[in-house]
């Protein structure tokens, strides 16, 4: 009976232990696949990081074109208007002159 008891508590204390054993391997095999996922979401995050770094740069250099060609359009506007204002003082004086060489004209 005693010997019977005694089989019977070391086969619970093995089934306990290989129950035990199956979930520590499982916990460990549950770890690995965490630390690969952690490593996995690391990459993705980097190269996430790293792409919209690139986007980054290429919007601020696409800004500062768009800056330079607008005050490049303004400067050009400028320029023209004060090349307007120039010719068009050109064609009074001219005009004036014509005036004044028609009235001399009309008087003699």
């Amino acid at each position: 009976e005693n010997e019977r008891k005694a089989f019977q508590l070391k086969r619970v204390g093995r089934d306990k232990m290989d129950d035990s054993r199956r979930k520590t391997d499982e916990a460990s095999r549950l770890d690995r696949v965490a630390d690969e996922k952690e490593r996995e979401a690391h990459m993705i995050r980097n190269r996430l990081i790293a792409i919209l770094k690139g986007k980054t740069k290429m919007l601020d250099s696409e800004e500062r074109d768009a800056s330079k060609q607008q005050n490049l359009a303004k400067k050009g506007a400028k320029e023209a208007a004060a090349e307007a204002k120039r010719l068009a003082a050109q064609a009074s004086a001219k005009a004036n002159l014509a005036h004044k060489a028609d009235i001399m004209t009309q008087k003699q």
